[in-house]
Protein backbone atom coordinates (compact mmCIF):
# COMPACT_ATOMS: atom_id res chain seq x y z
CA UNK A 1 0.00 0.00 0.00
CA UNK A 2 1.16 3.59 -0.59
CA UNK A 3 2.90 5.16 1.96
CA UNK A 4 1.03 8.60 1.38
CA UNK A 5 -2.45 6.58 1.78
CA UNK A 6 -1.74 4.60 4.45
CA UNK A 7 -0.95 8.41 6.65
CA UNK A 8 -3.87 10.07 5.59
CA UNK A 9 -6.07 7.17 6.47
CA UNK A 10 -4.43 7.11 10.03
CA UNK A 11 -5.11 10.54 9.71
CA UNK A 12 -8.96 10.97 9.08
CA UNK A 13 -10.27 6.92 11.33
CA UNK A 14 -7.84 7.60 14.30
CA UNK A 15 -6.37 10.92 14.73
CA UNK A 16 -9.30 13.32 13.53
CA UNK A 17 -12.02 11.37 15.27
CA UNK A 18 -9.59 11.16 18.68
CA UNK A 19 -9.22 14.98 18.45
CA UNK A 20 -13.37 15.35 18.00
CA UNK A 21 -13.89 13.26 20.84
CA UNK A 22 -11.18 15.18 23.01
CA UNK A 23 -12.59 18.87 21.80
CA UNK A 24 -16.48 17.97 23.39
CA UNK A 25 -14.92 16.34 26.32
CA UNK A 26 -13.06 19.97 26.94
CA UNK A 27 -16.17 21.85 26.34
CA UNK A 28 -18.02 20.18 28.38
CA UNK A 29 -15.73 20.10 31.31
CA UNK A 30 -14.55 23.54 30.86
CA UNK A 31 -18.76 24.24 31.32
CA UNK A 32 -18.52 22.68 34.48
CA UNK A 33 -15.42 24.41 35.77
CA UNK A 34 -13.03 21.66 35.43
CA UNK A 35 -10.01 21.01 33.80
CA UNK A 36 -9.89 18.19 30.62
CA UNK A 37 -7.46 16.37 33.55
CA UNK A 38 -10.58 16.15 36.26
CA UNK A 39 -7.99 18.50 38.72
CA UNK A 40 -9.46 21.79 39.98
CA UNK A 41 -6.12 23.18 39.90
CA UNK A 42 -3.02 23.33 37.05
CA UNK A 43 -0.72 22.64 39.91
CA UNK A 44 -1.96 19.29 41.33
CA UNK A 45 0.84 16.76 41.32
CA UNK A 46 3.67 18.98 42.23
CA UNK A 47 2.02 21.45 40.02
CA UNK A 48 3.08 19.46 36.58
CA UNK A 49 0.47 20.02 34.03
CA UNK A 50 2.66 17.82 32.02
CA UNK A 51 0.98 14.57 33.92
CA UNK A 52 -1.91 12.48 33.97
CA UNK A 53 -4.51 12.93 31.47
CA UNK A 54 -2.78 16.43 30.79
CA UNK A 55 -0.35 14.39 28.85
CA UNK A 56 -3.15 12.33 26.63
CA UNK A 57 -4.44 15.97 25.57
CA UNK A 58 -1.58 17.72 24.63
CA UNK A 59 0.08 14.94 22.37
CA UNK A 60 -4.27 14.40 20.56
CA UNK A 61 -3.65 18.31 20.13
CA UNK A 62 0.24 17.91 18.63
CA UNK A 63 -0.71 14.89 16.53
CA UNK A 64 -3.75 16.92 14.98
CA UNK A 65 -1.74 20.08 14.12
CA UNK A 66 0.67 17.86 12.83
CA UNK A 67 -2.04 16.14 10.74
CA UNK A 68 -3.07 19.33 9.38
CA UNK A 69 0.36 20.25 8.51
CA UNK A 70 1.01 17.49 6.66
CA UNK A 71 -2.56 17.15 4.64
CA UNK A 72 -1.64 20.91 3.71
CA UNK A 73 1.64 20.13 2.55
CA UNK A 74 0.50 17.23 0.45
CA UNK A 75 -2.43 18.96 -1.19
CA UNK A 76 0.20 21.59 -2.46
CA UNK A 77 2.35 19.02 -3.48
CA UNK A 78 -0.71 16.79 -5.16
CA UNK A 79 -1.83 20.13 -6.94
CA UNK A 80 1.90 21.13 -8.25
CA UNK A 81 2.25 17.44 -10.04
CA UNK A 82 -1.64 18.00 -11.28
CA UNK A 83 -0.64 21.65 -12.67
CA UNK A 84 2.90 20.31 -14.22
CA UNK A 85 1.19 17.28 -15.70
CA UNK A 86 -1.73 19.14 -17.43
CA UNK A 87 1.06 21.62 -18.22
CA UNK A 88 3.15 18.90 -20.20
CA UNK A 89 -0.11 17.71 -21.81
CA UNK A 90 -1.34 20.96 -22.74
CA UNK A 91 2.27 21.55 -24.22
CA UNK A 92 2.22 18.51 -26.02
CA UNK A 93 -1.27 18.93 -27.81
CA UNK A 94 -0.03 22.35 -28.70
CA UNK A 95 3.03 21.48 -30.36
CA UNK A 96 0.99 18.50 -31.82
CA UNK A 97 -1.97 20.68 -33.03
CA UNK A 98 0.95 23.35 -34.34
CA UNK A 99 3.01 20.61 -36.20
CA UNK A 100 -0.09 19.56 -37.98
CA UNK A 101 -1.08 22.60 -39.16
CA UNK A 102 2.47 23.60 -40.32
CA UNK A 103 1.78 20.56 -42.36
CA UNK A 104 -1.26 21.48 -44.18
CA UNK A 105 -0.07 24.92 -44.80
CA UNK A 106 3.26 23.53 -46.14
CA UNK A 107 0.80 20.62 -48.66
CA UNK A 108 -1.37 23.62 -49.24
CA UNK A 109 1.59 25.79 -50.55
CA UNK A 110 2.85 22.77 -52.26
CA UNK A 111 -0.47 22.10 -54.33
CA UNK A 112 -0.83 26.19 -55.30
CA UNK A 113 2.82 25.81 -56.49
CA UNK A 114 2.83 22.81 -58.46
CA UNK A 115 -0.79 22.62 -59.05
CA UNK A 116 -2.30 25.91 -59.91
CA UNK A 117 -2.92 27.68 -63.14
CA UNK A 118 -0.67 30.52 -64.57
CA UNK A 119 0.40 33.10 -66.84
CA UNK A 120 3.89 33.20 -68.02
CA UNK A 121 4.23 36.03 -70.74
CA UNK A 122 7.89 34.89 -71.28
CA UNK A 123 6.93 32.09 -72.92
CA UNK A 124 7.40 31.55 -76.85
CA UNK A 125 4.05 30.11 -77.72
CA UNK A 126 2.95 28.62 -81.25
CA UNK A 127 5.08 25.25 -80.27
CA UNK A 128 8.81 26.86 -79.91
CA UNK A 129 11.26 25.72 -77.72
CA UNK A 130 11.52 28.44 -74.54
CA UNK A 131 14.81 26.43 -73.75
CA UNK A 132 17.09 25.25 -76.07
CA UNK A 133 15.40 22.84 -78.33
CA UNK A 134 13.46 21.11 -75.81
CA UNK A 135 9.55 20.95 -75.91
CA UNK A 136 7.56 23.41 -74.40
CA UNK A 137 5.54 23.09 -71.24
CA UNK A 138 2.09 24.21 -71.83
CA UNK A 139 0.40 22.11 -68.73
CA UNK A 140 -1.75 24.66 -66.40
CA UNK A 141 -0.51 27.86 -68.22
CA UNK A 142 -2.95 30.41 -69.13
CA UNK A 143 -2.95 32.26 -72.69
CA UNK A 144 -4.65 32.62 -75.86
CA UNK A 145 -6.10 31.33 -79.24
CA UNK A 146 -4.84 33.53 -81.86
CA UNK A 147 -4.64 32.85 -85.66
CA UNK A 148 -2.17 31.25 -87.13
CA UNK A 149 0.30 32.59 -89.91
CA UNK A 150 -1.47 30.57 -92.24
CA UNK A 151 -4.75 32.24 -91.38
CA UNK A 152 -3.03 35.80 -91.44
CA UNK A 153 -1.94 34.74 -95.11
CA UNK A 154 -6.13 34.63 -95.92
CA UNK A 155 -6.98 37.67 -94.35
CA UNK A 156 -4.11 39.79 -95.78
CA UNK A 157 -6.00 38.72 -98.67
CA UNK A 158 -9.06 40.54 -97.84
CA UNK A 159 -9.93 44.15 -98.28
CA UNK A 160 -12.11 43.49 -95.27
CA UNK A 161 -9.92 42.49 -92.38
CA UNK A 162 -12.11 44.62 -89.57
CA UNK A 163 -14.50 41.52 -90.31
CA UNK A 164 -14.51 39.87 -86.96
CA UNK A 165 -15.50 36.41 -88.74
CA UNK A 166 -12.08 35.76 -90.44
CA UNK A 167 -10.99 36.21 -87.22
CA UNK A 168 -11.47 32.31 -85.85
CA UNK A 169 -9.48 29.54 -85.20
CA UNK A 170 -10.95 25.56 -86.20
CA UNK A 171 -10.85 22.93 -83.61
CA UNK A 172 -9.67 19.72 -83.65
CA UNK A 173 -10.55 16.17 -82.69
CA UNK A 174 -8.43 12.87 -82.75
CA UNK A 175 -9.35 9.79 -85.07
CA UNK A 176 -6.55 7.62 -83.40
CA UNK A 177 -3.59 9.05 -85.21
CA UNK A 178 -4.94 11.77 -87.12
CA UNK A 179 -6.53 14.90 -86.02
CA UNK A 180 -9.87 15.90 -87.89
CA UNK A 181 -10.88 19.56 -88.12
CA UNK A 182 -14.56 19.73 -86.36
CA UNK A 183 -17.34 22.34 -87.27
CA UNK A 184 -16.53 24.26 -84.03
CA UNK A 185 -14.26 27.58 -84.48
CA UNK A 186 -13.25 30.26 -81.41
CA UNK A 187 -12.92 33.58 -81.73
CA UNK A 188 -9.48 35.29 -81.76
CA UNK A 189 -8.27 36.20 -78.49
CA UNK A 190 -10.34 33.55 -76.20
CA UNK A 191 -8.36 32.90 -73.32
CA UNK A 192 -7.94 29.54 -71.99
CA UNK A 193 -5.43 27.44 -69.86
CA UNK A 194 -3.72 24.10 -71.44
CA UNK A 195 -5.24 20.82 -69.70
CA UNK A 196 -2.99 18.07 -72.14
CA UNK A 197 -0.37 18.62 -75.04
CA UNK A 198 0.58 16.11 -77.72
CA UNK A 199 3.74 17.69 -79.63
CA UNK A 200 6.32 16.54 -81.91
CA UNK A 201 9.47 17.77 -82.82
CA UNK A 202 10.05 19.30 -86.45
CA UNK A 203 14.01 19.90 -85.77
CA UNK A 204 15.52 22.88 -84.60
CA UNK A 205 13.37 23.86 -81.39
CA UNK A 206 10.36 24.31 -83.69
CA UNK A 207 7.41 21.45 -82.23
CA UNK A 208 4.05 20.89 -83.95
CA UNK A 209 0.86 19.08 -82.51
CA UNK A 210 -2.16 19.70 -80.46
CA UNK A 211 -3.26 21.06 -77.20
CA UNK A 212 -6.47 20.33 -74.87
CA UNK A 213 -7.71 23.85 -73.82
CA UNK A 214 -10.00 25.16 -71.29
CA UNK A 215 -12.18 28.05 -71.84
CA UNK A 216 -11.84 29.98 -68.44
CA UNK A 217 -15.19 31.18 -68.58
CA UNK A 218 -17.46 28.64 -69.73
CA UNK A 219 -15.18 25.67 -68.99
CA UNK A 220 -15.46 24.20 -72.45
CA UNK A 221 -12.40 22.28 -73.61
CA UNK A 222 -11.70 21.69 -76.88
CA UNK A 223 -8.39 20.89 -79.07
CA UNK A 224 -6.62 23.65 -80.92
CA UNK A 225 -3.11 23.41 -82.95
CA UNK A 226 -0.15 24.35 -81.13
CA UNK A 227 0.27 27.02 -83.61
CA UNK A 228 -2.49 29.13 -82.57
CA UNK A 229 -1.56 29.59 -78.60
CA UNK A 230 0.31 32.07 -77.44
CA UNK A 231 0.67 33.49 -73.66
CA UNK A 232 1.02 37.18 -74.51
CA UNK A 233 -1.82 39.59 -75.26
CA UNK A 234 0.15 41.93 -77.78
CA UNK A 235 -3.46 43.50 -78.13
CA UNK A 236 -2.96 45.45 -75.16
CA UNK A 237 0.63 46.73 -75.79
CA UNK A 238 -0.96 50.11 -76.41
CA UNK A 239 2.04 51.63 -75.45
CA UNK A 240 4.33 49.63 -77.40
CA UNK A 241 3.36 48.86 -80.61
CA UNK A 242 6.83 47.37 -82.42
CA UNK A 243 6.60 44.51 -79.32
CA UNK A 244 3.15 44.19 -80.36
CA UNK A 245 3.54 43.84 -84.13
CA UNK A 246 6.50 41.30 -83.43
CA UNK A 247 4.52 38.76 -81.91
CA UNK A 248 1.28 39.02 -83.92
CA UNK A 249 -0.94 40.50 -86.96
CA UNK A 250 -3.56 43.31 -85.38
CA UNK A 251 -6.10 46.26 -86.88
CA UNK A 252 -5.09 49.48 -86.30
CA UNK A 253 -6.16 52.73 -86.79
CA UNK A 254 -4.15 55.49 -88.62
CA UNK A 255 -4.65 59.18 -87.65
CA UNK A 256 -1.35 61.34 -88.69
CA UNK A 257 0.46 63.13 -85.83
CA UNK A 258 3.99 62.44 -85.69
CA UNK A 259 6.25 64.48 -88.62
CA UNK A 260 6.33 61.49 -90.48
CA UNK A 261 4.41 60.24 -93.53
CA UNK A 262 3.51 56.44 -94.46
CA UNK A 263 6.10 55.63 -97.40
CA UNK A 264 5.38 52.99 -99.59
CA UNK A 265 8.96 50.25 -100.08
CA UNK A 266 10.34 52.93 -101.85
CA UNK A 267 10.61 55.15 -99.35
CA UNK A 268 7.69 57.71 -100.91
CA UNK A 269 5.12 58.96 -99.26
CA UNK A 270 1.91 57.72 -98.98
CA UNK A 271 -1.47 59.89 -98.85
CA UNK A 272 -3.90 58.00 -96.36
CA UNK A 273 -6.78 59.65 -94.50
CA UNK A 274 -7.49 59.58 -91.23
CA UNK A 275 -9.50 56.89 -89.43
CA UNK A 276 -8.26 54.61 -92.20
CA UNK A 277 -8.05 51.15 -90.90
CA UNK A 278 -4.78 49.11 -91.24
CA UNK A 279 -3.61 45.47 -91.09
CA UNK A 280 0.03 45.64 -88.81
CA UNK A 281 1.91 42.03 -90.11
CA UNK A 282 5.22 43.19 -88.84
CA UNK A 283 7.95 45.66 -87.90
CA UNK A 284 9.91 47.37 -90.70
CA UNK A 285 12.85 45.73 -92.20
CA UNK A 286 15.88 46.32 -93.99
CA UNK A 287 15.24 47.88 -97.10
CA UNK A 288 19.01 49.68 -97.99
CA UNK A 289 19.30 53.68 -99.16
CA UNK A 290 16.21 53.61 -100.77
CA UNK A 291 13.69 51.86 -98.73
CA UNK A 292 11.95 53.11 -95.94
CA UNK A 293 13.68 53.97 -92.45
CA UNK A 294 12.87 51.42 -89.62
CA UNK A 295 13.94 54.67 -87.30
CA UNK A 296 11.00 56.99 -88.51
CA UNK A 297 8.70 53.87 -90.00
CA UNK A 298 9.26 51.22 -87.36
CA UNK A 299 5.71 49.22 -88.28
CA UNK A 300 4.52 47.48 -91.55
CA UNK A 301 1.26 47.24 -92.05
CA UNK A 302 -1.44 46.50 -95.40
CA UNK A 303 -3.38 48.93 -96.35
CA UNK A 304 -6.21 48.53 -99.07
CA UNK A 305 -7.15 51.48 -101.29
CA UNK A 306 -7.62 52.67 -104.87
CA UNK A 307 -3.57 53.05 -106.18
CA UNK A 308 -2.37 54.60 -109.25
CA UNK A 309 -2.28 50.70 -111.00
CA UNK A 310 -5.30 49.04 -109.27
CA UNK A 311 -7.29 48.71 -106.54
CA UNK A 312 -5.40 45.87 -103.62
CA UNK A 313 -3.69 45.91 -100.87
CA UNK A 314 -0.21 47.47 -100.24
CA UNK A 315 2.95 47.46 -97.69
CA UNK A 316 3.17 50.64 -95.86
CA UNK A 317 5.82 51.87 -93.62
CA UNK A 318 4.03 54.12 -90.59
CA UNK A 319 5.24 56.19 -87.64
CA UNK A 320 4.84 54.24 -84.51
CA UNK A 321 2.93 57.32 -82.96
CA UNK A 322 0.23 57.39 -86.01
CA UNK A 323 -1.19 54.03 -85.28
CA UNK A 324 -3.78 52.80 -82.72
CA UNK A 325 -4.47 49.61 -81.56
CA UNK A 326 -8.30 48.29 -82.18
CA UNK A 327 -8.38 45.07 -82.63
Amino acid sequence: MDFDILIKAIIFLVICPAFVIWGIIFLVNRRKGHNISGNDSPKTHGGNILHGKNVLSITIVALFLVSVLYLVISFNHDNSTINNTVSKTETTQINSSTDETLLIDEDNIDNNTTGGDYHNEELNGRGRSDIGRSEPDYINVIGYVVVSSSQTNDIEKSDNFTDSSLWVIPTYEQDKQFWNQTNTYISHKTEVVVRKQILKHEGYGRYSGYLLVEDINDYSQFYINVDNFITKPYWTYENDIIKAAMIGDYVAKFKQRSDYYPVNKDNEKVEIPDDTYVLVTGITGTYGKNGPDDSTNQVKAIVWKEWKISYGGVNCYFNVDDLEIVY
